[in-house]
């Protein structure tokens, strides 16, 4: 296992370890330097003094090579947000070996990201209700939280969760291979990504440490077959819990199913281990728990043929095959006149694809709407004269958003309900800069209207305050055989249509029509695309089926039934849940007697473990009846 992680390049050099050491010296000594300076701007003490923290994959130890560094400076009360976003950010500037400085005050967690010697550094801000800043400040001190406002609390958290999680596993080289195992194969598996609705990295860090301390004296390979068998059957929403929730104590929330009926909608609580306890999945839908639990799954029967030496580790991390694995696809297109407009605007638009699948799931005959979790990038068009526009040469991609592709070679053509073709003539006012996000759908019929769905989103989107009129959004559907070609480009293996060079289906580019599309993804399979894990494929999805009872549904328009009952939410509330788990390898013992108790109720439990894809037996046509591409 570790030496294939070695071949996806998850370590760094020695020499690069000992440059990371030195940029944080040198971070530390400017927000020392900065913070002397603004307290005698004040006529406050100079040795008030500040610190920086880190946390996140770097203070975890399992950051690859060319990763960010996440850190936190800590500063006295007397030294405030505005002086972090004003001040420091002009010291910054002066430091020769500081770059590609951006403040982003309206984050959620606000912070200044920058290069430093060419390390890419994310800082940000609490200021703490002391007069002084010792050098050997404990954050763990839960009494530092008291009076503090939101932003300040949520800037802690970052540290605060991530040593608490080191101090709650048995063993800390066991846990670290174990989690780049598990990142690695979420990345590649195409279920790596908070913002989108799927798991982010502290919620990933907390699953791996919860199979660390159920099984305490196994080696990573282990832990990582204990990871994919405890989760492939876990009740979900039942939380998963490192340690005994801390309840309010001073002012701040703290996840509570019991007190806040919205606690009660999440589909997937994972529950942080530091005051205040929050949920580091609440942005995890239906949807997209649904592929979390198909992949977790197909990870246990991996792991299970690797035992019986049928298969090996690479297998494991076999790349997602989404632009083949679903029959019609949403395709969303940030674009923007200018390359600045542009980054802000796809940002903005990626944070809010999660309401998009949302509002999906709402929509009769639709089971679910998976996304992508990374933007597709095209090249910006050369600036156009008259009215002929040049376009720069197809056929080089990749999918990265930072990585770009080239526009359409020529114009693009875009189907009618008649079978005919539009052709669309780019013009001066016709946007340079595009990224494309892509929503795979699942139907549960053979009638599906997605209007309501893509207008409710466009028209959120659209009143965003940073919006200027260049900014336009274009939400359009596509069958799998419609699919541009770009998106096979990174990985040929994955294109229906063969490679690449072979294809001559529809444009990067979509523009409106007035007719409704009307479309039929629940058509034959495809050439190229033969039956496998993930796919839809019928016998694959029976392999994977668990004869159980059936989970209640869980959705967002209403309460979780397993998250109603007062005394067992209470149970889980006050200690950890303990899941069905394997006899051949004995987990910790609890010895207390209601923790033993819920342990054996557990142990008759069972998960639905219904099959996302869908079948392709069915002759019936689906009808979509929706404006081919809406733009705003």
């Amino acid at each position: 296992m570790e030496r294939i992680l070695h071949e996806f390049d998850l370590y760094e050099s020695q020499q690069e370890t000992e440059l990371r050491e030195a940029v944080l010296a040198r971070l530390n000594s400017i927000c020392k330097e900065w913070s002397r300076t603004v307290s005698a701007w004040k006529g406050q003490p100079e040795d008030s003094g500040a610190k920086v923290f880190t946390f996140g994959s770097y203070r975890l130890g399992v950051h690859s090579s060319g990763a960010d560094m996440d850190t936190l400076c800590v500063g006295p009360a007397h030294i405030d947000r505005s002086d972090f976003f004003h001040s420091l950010p002009e010291l910054l500037s002066n430091c020769p070996d500081v770059s590609d400085m951006t403040p982003i005050e309206d984050a959620y967690a606000p912070l200044i990201r920058m290069k430093i010697s060419g390390i890419e550094i994310d800082l940000l801000y609490a200021r703490l209700l002391l007069s002084q800043i010792p050098d050997d400040l404990d954050l763990q001190d839960d009494s530092l939280l008291r009076d503090l406002d939101a932003k300040d609390v949520t800037s802690l958290n970052g540290p605060r969760v991530t040593d608490c999680i080191l101090s709650l596993v048995p063993n800390g080289e066991v846990f670290r291979l174990s989690l780049r195992c598990i990142k690695l194969w979420a990345k590649r598996r195409g279920i790596y990504a908070n913002v989108v609705g799927y798991l982010g990295g502290v919620s990933w860090v907390i699953l791996v440490a919860r199979i660390c301390q159920l099984y305490p004296c196994a080696v990573a390979s282990t832990i990582v077959s204990r990871f994919f068998f405890v989760y492939s059957q876990w009740k979900w929403p039942l939380p998963v819990i490192l340690k005994a929730i801390v309840p309010e104590t001073m002012g701040h929330k703290v996840w509570n199913p019991l007190q806040y009926p919205r606690d009660k909608l999440d589909v997937m609580p994972i529950i942080t281990p530091a005051y205040p306890s929050i949920n580091s999945a609440h942005n995890v839908l239906q949807s997209t728990l649904a592929l979390m639990i198909d992949e977790f799954h197909r990870g246990h029967q991996i792991m299970q043929k690797c035992a019986a030496g049928e298969c090996s580790w690479n297998d494991l991390f076999e790349k997602n095959n989404f632009f083949s694995r679903y029959k019609g696809y949403v395709q969303v297109i940030a674009s923007a006149a200018s390359s600045e407009d542009h980054i802000k605007w796809q940002g903005y638009l990626k944070s809010r694809l999660h309401n998009l699948v949302s509002n999906l799931e709402k929509t009769p005959n639709l089971k679910y709407a998976q996304p992508y979790t990374d933007g597709i990038r095209l090249v910006p068009c050369e600036p156009l004269s008259g009215s002929t526009p040049s376009l720069p040469a197809p056929n080089v991609a990749t999918n990265s958003p930072s990585s770009p592709i080239p526009c359409a070679a020529s114009p693009p053509t875009v189907p009618t309900p008649n079978n005919q073709t539009t052709t669309v003539t780019p013009t001066l006012e016709t946007p340079s800069f595009r990224t494309s996000y892509f929503l795979g759908l699942v139907f549960s019929s053979v009638k599906v209207n997605l209007t309501e769905a893509v207008n409710n989103f466009t028209e959120e989107v659209k009143e965003w305050w940073m919006r200027s009129e260049t900014m336009h959004v274009t939400v359009s559907y596509c069958k799998r055989q419609l699919l541009p070609a770009y998106v096979f480009s990174d990985n040929n293996s994955n294109s229906p249509h063969g490679t690449p060079q072979d294809y001559s289906g529809s444009p990067p580019m979509s523009t409106p029509v007035p007719q409704p599309l009307l479309a039929s993804p629940l058509g034959k399979r495809a050439p190229g695309s033969p039956p496998g894990f993930n796919e839809c494929d019928p016998q694959s999805a029976k392999q994977r089926r668990v004869q159980s009872p059936a989970t209640p549904p869980l959705t967002r328009s209403g309460s979780n039934p397993l998250l109603s009952s007062q005394s067992q939410l209470q149970d889980y509330l006050q200690q950890t849940p303990q899941p069905q788990l394997d006899q051949s390898l004995t987990p910790v013992v609890q010895t207390d007697q209601s923790q033993a108790q819920e342990s054996n109720q557990s142990k008759n439990t069972c998960v639905n473990t219904e099959p996302t894809t869908m079948s392709t037996e069915s002759n019936t046509t689906l009808v979509c009846s929706f404006p081919f591409s809406l733009l705003c």
